[in-house]
């Protein structure tokens, strides 16, 4: 409940879509099949009229009787064809190509509602062109292939917009904001979701309460909490008024998310409560699985830990048994949480690599959907232009991107042997080594994760380029974000090879002289991004008694600098300060590295004060580590006649100083 995953299936967006796709506009009240005679009347049943009577009267038995309806239909494809009845040939086929999909015999349906567009073109009958047009929206949403569904509604939405058919624009319009809304591009979901709130009418109550609702699940994704709350506050009172209490509590639950993210736990609880009472009665769902799920939080948040731990393992079954995968991470990493504050630390391990693979896994479908939407939006603002792939240039960087995977896979099968080869020799070392060795598998396991993201992300976009099913210009908007992930990994290999160098006592320090300001700018500048991010102030307090020039392993010194940085960026919220202090006397030059971040217990300081392996913890903005960067520094400060010396208490910050002295 804490990520953007939030209560992502209730996120559906399904509502206006299935209404729109699968349930026939001009429905009434169904009835019994045996309540009609029909085709009897052997005198009228060429008149256009009683065709259209007929076509009516079909439609009260689509849902409940689809194998009729589809033998109805082809009926009146018959009558239609011998009358040379255009329309009603059109209605014959929209029937039975309607029936076909609720049957699930999509590619069947398709070619009748292909047919009822190509005579609704012709003859100018905008419902049915529409109604055609749902039909095969609802054969691919239906089928999971949301690309061609937002083709589809694109298509459907410029035409409502030509023929001015304000009501099909309106649903159109919220379609596209579902379907973006599912795949997670919240801006464009935003975007439409506003445009539709305008198209709406005074009697569209109803709607207009469902799209605040969604809305205030986007902006509280986007932390727009203000915004969430006004929104999601107006749903609500609409919802109780009208006593839809399935509504009323999705629209409970969201405030409850956005009142703990304002750390109003009081008036969380109290949402979450009346959301309880409202589902009572109701069967095993989505919602009562959200609702259990925002006990436990609130119990944690509460420091009820062991009672938030029972539910959290009640909910996990639920969750899986309802295959309900964002309550599943959530409960997941709940889990993890507690496991770790329990110093239980293979359980915790155990849930963490749970979670992550379940996300991992989500989040490449929803990249494989964005891909796949971006990809239709281009064509059609484009026409369908055909751009060529077998150029020299191109056909050069194709390579380029496979030498550089070749080269990641190399990188990581020389890691893994590294790795293998380090559990071989540490079998044959005493209890101190062993321990150590278990240390390093936990590590490695980190690390594999980390380091095969970047690599199956960069696999995926040479997939589809060697598909020629995205371009290089939809590759360049993925550089940075794919640059930001290796330069990571870099970090991560980097921090290995020379922690791996120091347990074998392998790594020398070799002194040069060099000015430490120059480096620590260097790197400030290289985490603006970050910084900005997270809006933390940097203060460099600079008390050198010069230009200082100081005579230590250059390369050494830049990786304790980034690691002590890279570490108080991590753990500082928000509006956080970190500041950096340089001071030198005639024996001792010292970095001083302070944040007002979360903090650390004395026995986490004793570990890292030890040499011995830190469990890694999420950052403030969950940002993963590998637990070996502080132990790293420890390690180099030592090797360069220096000590670290740390000084830190929860919830207050830590001040780490690195004191190195002359020979």
């Amino acid at each position: 409940m804490t990520t953007k995953n939030n209560f992502k299936s209730n996120f559906k967006y399904g509502f206006i879509l299935i209404i729109y796709f699968l349930v026939v506009q001009t429905l009434v009240a169904q009835e019994s099949i045996n309540e009609y005679d029909f085709f009897t009347d052997n005198t009228n049943q060429l008149d256009p009229k009683y065709i259209d009577e007929q076509y009516t009267n079909v439609y009260k038995l689509l849902e409940k009787y689809p194998d009729s309806a589809y033998k109805m239909g082809l009926k009146l494809i018959d009558l239609s064809t011998k009358a040379n009845y255009a329309i009603g040939k059109a209605k014959g086929n929209e029937l039975a190509g309607r029936a076909l999909v609720v049957l699930g015999k999509f590619k069947e349906g398709r070619k009748h509602a292909d047919i009822t567009l190509k005579i609704a073109q012709q003859t100018n009958a905008h419902q049915l062109f529409l109604f055609a047009l749902n039909i095969k929206g609802a054969s691919y949403f239906r089928n999971k292939e949301f690309d061609k569904v937002f083709e589809i509604n694109r298509k459907g939405y410029e035409y409502a917009l030509k023929h001015n058919l304000k009501d099909k624009q309106k649903l159109f319009t919220i379609n596209a904001a579902s379907l973006l809304s599912q795949i997670g591009d919240t801006d464009q979901a935003l975007l439409f979701f506003k445009e539709s709130l305008g198209l709406l009418d005074n009697k569209d109550d109803y709607e207009r309460a469902q799209v605040r609702y969604f809305m205030s699940q986007l902006y509280t994704n986007k932390d727009s909490l203000n915004q969430a709350r006004a929104l999601a506050l107006k749903a609500q009172k609409y919802f109780s008024n009208q006593k839809n209490a399935m509504w009323e509590a999705k629209t409970r639950v969201t405030l409850f998310e956005i009142f703990r993210k304002k750390k109003k736990l009081k008036e969380a609880l109290n949402q979450i409560k009346i959301a309880d009472s409202l589902t009572k009665d109701f069967s095993e769902s989505k919602v009562k699985i959200d609702i259990a799920l925002a006990y436990a939080l609130i119990n944690y948040d509460t420091s009820n830990t062991n009672l938030a731990f029972e539910q959290a393992l009640k909910i996990e079954e639920r969750a899986k048994a309802q295959n309900y995968h964002s309550a599943l991470i959530e409960t997941q990493k709940l889990l993890y949480t507690i496991y770790e504050q329990r110093e239980q630390y293979k359980n915790a391990n155990s849930y963490y690599k749970n979670f992550n693979q379940l996300q991992d896994s989500i989040k490449i479908q929803e990249n494989s959907n964005k891909l796949k939407l971006l990809l239709v939006q281009n064509n059609l603002e484009k026409e369908k232009e055909i751009i060529a792939l077998e150029t020299a240039g191109r056909i050069q960087k194709k390579e380029n991107l496979n030498y550089i995977f070749l080269l990641l896979v190399i990188t990581l099968i020389i890691i893994l042997g590294i790795v293998r080869i380090n559990n071989i020799n540490q079998r044959k070392a005493n209890f101190k080594l062993a321990k150590l060795n278990n240390d390093k598998a936990k590590i490695f396991s980190i690390i594999g994760h980390d380091l095969k993201s970047p690599i199956g992300t960069l696999q995926q976009l040479m997939n589809l380029y060697n598909s020629n099913t995205i371009t290089e210009k939809e590759i360049k908007e993925f550089a940075p974000e794919l640059k930001q992930k290796l330069d990571y990994s870099g970090q991560i290999l980097n921090n290995l090879l020379y922690w791996s160098r120091t347990q074998m006592e392998g790594l020398k320090a070799t002194p040069t002289a060099f000015y430490p300001t120059q480096i620590i700018e260097k790197y400030i500048t290289s985490f603006n991004k970050r910084i900005t991010e997270k809006k933390i102030t940097i203060r460099i307090e600079n008390q050198l008694t010069e230009e200082k020039v100081i005579f230590i392993d250059e390369n050494h010194f830049e990786i304790i600098f980034r690691n002590l940085f890279t570490n108080a960026i991590k753990f500082t919220p928000e509006n956080g300060t970190v500041t950096i202090n340089l001071s030198n006397s005639e024996q001792t030059f010292k970095l001083m590295v302070m944040d007002t971040g979360t903090g650390m217990s004395q026995k986490k300081v004793n570990e890292i004060l030890k040499g011995e392996y830190v469990e890694s913890t999420y950052g403030t903005n969950s940002e993963k580590g590998t637990g070996i960067g502080l132990t790293l520094c420890k390690e180099l400060i030592k090797l360069n006649n220096g000590e670290l010396i740390i000084e830190s208490s929860l919830g207050k910050g830590s001040t780490f100083k690195a004191i190195f002295y002359s020979k």
